[in-house]
């Protein structure tokens, strides 16, 4: 049970906007003995916040069996799971919450936030676009809309958008991210450039400052500043370090010297490769490609231009081929010459199923 005068304090930080403080509060609370769902939640958001995804979870299933089917609930543990790149179980996770409460601006967010990740553009704006509906305040939900509208090219909207979400929030990194975006297609780097340098000047979360800095370095790379572009990605880097960090195995080999295995194990190889006639998988499309290619060599324009086809789903940089890698080595690649079919099939059917869990569609 939760005291009243804890859900007192609680309402009344919550009212003043400051979720840190209710956090702290259901924290003591939950220390103290009390139990509440709303204990749990706010406890697993300052988890989460300080890093401890594992530590949210275990917070937020608590709070499902104390109240099953809680939309607010849900919509967490999609966040959550989006976290933890889950992408499929978050995209079930929330709508399984908007079937629960279809009104809720913050679960169609999170509906955004996860499409986004799959980078499902067209419904990532979508989902932006509903949570902007039922609230005309919800700066990131204007500036998602304006994300999705400048990687599509589509100006008018990402200018509109954007301009709406700034005058809520003028540090909002994704708004300015799109206005930038907008004016480096049109070929003016210098106010992308003076845009992204006063907000990469402050203090910025590290998923902003990974977008910030990465344009910016986009930006003063097309005016010539070699050695600003260079810093600029630098700190995105650290960025994404300190957001992926943790996921990086020191033991994993060098793209380089990837590379020369696969070389070397395709010359040792042997001629022609067989061609297989393997029966679909079950969520396999009718037409698949990869695209391929160095970074920083307009891969992602592609990838952006190729998505807004359309009927076309494109999946950034997503593990698809997890189970795969053990072939990609100089002795690997020569197994999967020879690969028997009853294997070939199963990567298959594990490669379209993580393909699903990037919550996109087949």
């Amino acid at each position: 049970m939760i005291r009243f005068a804890t859900l007192t304090a609680i309402d009344a930080a919550l009212a003043q906007g400051d979720i840190a403080g209710a956090a702290h509060l259901a924290a003591a609370a939950l220390a103290a003995g009390e139990s509440d769902a709303m204990l749990l939640n706010l406890t697993a958001w300052a988890r989460e916040e300080a890093g401890d995804l594992e530590g949210a979870r275990t917070l937020l299933d608590q709070a499902l069996a104390l109240v099953p089917g809680d939309p607010l609930i849900l919509a967490a543990i999609a966040s959550n799971l989006r976290k933890h790149g889950r992408l499929g179980e978050a995209i079930r996770s929330v709508d399984a919450s908007l079937r629960a409460e279809p009104r809720n601006p913050a679960a169609w967010l999170e509906r955004g936030f996860i499409l986004d990740a799959g980078n499902s553009v067209a419904a990532a704006r979508e989902s932006y676009g509903r949570a902007a509906q039922l609230d005309p305040a919800m700066a990131p939900a204007l500036a998602g809309v304006a994300a999705m509208a400048a990687r599509t090219g589509d100006a008018a909207a990402a200018r509109d958008f954007a301009g709406r979400a700034l005058a809520i929030d003028p540090r909002e990194a994704t708004a300015t991210a799109a206005l930038a975006r907008i004016e480096l297609e049109a070929g003016d780097a210098p106010a992308a450039a003076a845009r992204l340098q006063a907000l990469s000047s402050g203090a910025l979360p590290a998923g902003n400052r990974l977008l910030v800095d990465g344009l910016l370095g986009d930006a003063l790379a097309k005016m010539g500043d070699s050695a600003a572009a260079f810093a600029a990605y630098d700190a995105a880097n650290g960025a994404f370090l300190a957001l992926h960090g943790h996921l990086a195995d020191p033991a994993r080999p060098t793209h380089r010297a990837t590379v020369e295995a696969l070389i070397a194990g395709l010359a040792a190889a042997p001629a022609p490769w067989p061609v297989r006639d393997l029966p679909p998988a079950p969520g396999e499309a009718a037409r698949h490609i990869f695209l391929l290619g160095y970074p920083r060599s307009g891969n992602t324009l592609a990838e952006n231009v190729l998505a807004s086809v359309a009927g076309v789903e494109a999946i950034e940089e997503r593990p698809t081929l997890a189970e795969g890698e053990a072939y990609l080595s100089a002795i690997g690649i020569q197994h999967l010459a020879v690969l028997p079919a009853s294997e070939a099939a199963r990567l298959r059917v594990s490669y379209w199923a993580k393909v699903a869990a990037c919550g996109v569609s087949t």
